[in-house]
């Protein structure tokens, strides 16, 4: 079965808690593939730059 984990901070990170859930077809209820679920978020918080300097309207 496929193992889909995250992306944090531009890696690819594997579950580290072992646990996983399910991602489900809805239109045909098959299970797709199975995501890692994080025990804690390891990565340290960055600042979200203000929304104008995303699309360069400042």
């Amino acid at each position: 079965m496929k193992q889909i984990g995250h992306f944090i901070d531009g890696i690819n990170v594997a579950g580290t808690s072992g646990r996983t859930a399910d991602i489900v077809n809805l239109n045909t209820g098959e299970i797709q593939a199975q995501a890692g679920i994080f025990f804690k978020l390891c990565s340290k918080p960055k600042e979200i730059p203000p929304y104008g300097s995303m699309n360069g309207e400042l």
